[in-house]
């Protein structure tokens, strides 16, 4: 019978074994957890990529139901979406929460009215007046005036230079503006803030939720806003509002009688005001911004008081303007001044305008006035520049005229 030699084998050796064992264990370990948590990751991006999806399709539902509300859908991935809707200045304002499992989904968006393609470019009331342009002054796309119609005007030195008076069509206006809608010319302070929590003190740099009640901060006089404030919050300050340069605003409103921005200020903004607006040199307020002037009472004080909202150089307002008077006197109209100043969308005044600027968008004014060289003329453009056919169609008006041609209900940023 054969014998086996009998051998040892190094203990360190052993180790050696036993380690590389170990460490293919591990390897293949991890291969499988990574696989595993692929898996997961998967699982949990797809389910991410549907309740987007359903997210975006509820604030589109949202949008297109009149009036403020609230809902619920249940989806049919098992998705469930909490859907808010409200008025927040010229625009609405929906919030959509989709849950499922434990993860949540929420997404805000303003939402505005979209017009047909027949935008107007200028609607003058029927007051038997002939509409001088003078300068570089051009007027693009349909135009409502009265049978006056337009001439060719002078002013020291500066003749019309353009080749036709209007490039569009010039129909008959009525003897006055196109109704607002009875939300926008009953709509008071007090109704605004009537359901927001007040605050006791402004908190520095913050982000008011869509998805809470409205935040108000109140000031029985004076009020300088600085900082960085985005979303559902209202300013609103008895006497008046100052805006600082380095203020960082997004989406919020401010209320009160007299409102100024400081020189430079950009931002996201939907101002309110009951004698005065003014926005200093290179002032940019985004999309969708709006600055509404709505004068309650006629001033008693001299010319310099009138109620206005002024423009000055550089500044550019895109979203809208509007000016209305709870006690219209022609005497002393609530006054748009225009300095070499951009709007982009709709303007509406029930007083009068002086456009030294460019409106890209529409303008319904009751009077056009220019003062120039120390003299006072009504009824004349210089250097202005009015087109609806430069206005993207994808542009969304705020909702304020009341018989206006209407397609459809249009969601404008998401955030």
């Amino acid at each position: 019978m054969r014998k086996f030699k009998r051998q040892f084998i190094e203990a360190s050796s052993m180790g050696y074994a036993i380690g590389f064992l170990l460490l293919i264990g591990m390897l293949c370990s991890g291969v499988l957890f990574m696989s595993s948590i692929n898996s997961r990751l998967k699982v949990l991006h797809e389910l991410d990529e549907h309740m987007l999806f359903n997210n975006y399709l509820s604030l589109k539902y949202s949008a297109n139901i009149e009036g403020s509300n609230s809902d619920i859908i249940v989806h049919v991935s098992g998705d469930t979406s909490f859907l808010a809707k409200k008025k927040w200045g010229g625009f609405d304002v929906v919030t959509a929460e989709t849950i499922h499992t434990g993860r949540k989904i929420v997404k805000n968006a303003f939402v505005g009215t979209k017009t047909d393609e027949s935008l107007i470019a200028l609607y003058l009331p029927d007051f038997q007046q002939v509409i001088k342009l003078c300068g570089d002054s051009k007027i693009e796309g349909t135009v409502f005036t009265s049978n006056q119609g337009f001439e060719r005007g002078h002013l020291s030195g500066a003749p019309y230079k353009g080749d036709q008076l209007i490039y569009g069509d010039r129909l008959l206006s009525t003897k006055s503006l196109p109704a607002l809608k009875s939300n926008v010319t009953q709509t008071s302070f007090s109704e605004l803030i009537e359901d927001g929590i007040e605050l006791e003190r402004l908190p520095k740099d913050s982000i008011f939720l869509f998805t809470n009640e409205t935040s108000v901060l109140k000031s029985r006089d004076f009020l300088s806003i600085d900082g960085e404030y985005s979303g559902n919050i209202i300013f609103y300050a008895e006497d008046s509002i100052v805006i600082e340069s380095s203020a960082k605003l997004s989406n919020v409103l401010i209320l009160s009688p007299s409102i100024r921005f400081k020189k430079g200020f950009i931002g996201t903004v939907q101002a309110f005001a009951t004698k005065k607006i003014i926005c200093e040199d290179n002032v940019t307020l985004r999309y969708p911004s709006s600055l509404v002037l709505h004068e309650i009472e006629l001033s008693t004080t001299s010319e310099s008081n009138q109620s206005i909202i002024e423009l000055n150089k550089g500044v550019k307002v895109i979203g809208g303007v509007l000016l209305i008077s709870d006690k219209p006197n022609f005497r002393k109209p609530v006054r748009l001044f225009v300095d070499k100043a951009i709007i982009g969308g709709l303007v509406y005044n029930q007083g009068e305008t002086e456009l030294r600027g460019e409106i890209i968008g529409s303008l319904y004014t009751s009077k056009l006035s220019l003062n120039y060289g120390g003299g006072s003329y009504s009824g004349h453009l210089l250097n202005a520049k009015i087109s609806s056919v430069k206005l993207p169609k994808e542009f969304v008006m705020p909702d304020w005229l009341n018989k206006e041609l209407l397609t459809s209900k249009k969601i404008i940023s998401c955030f």
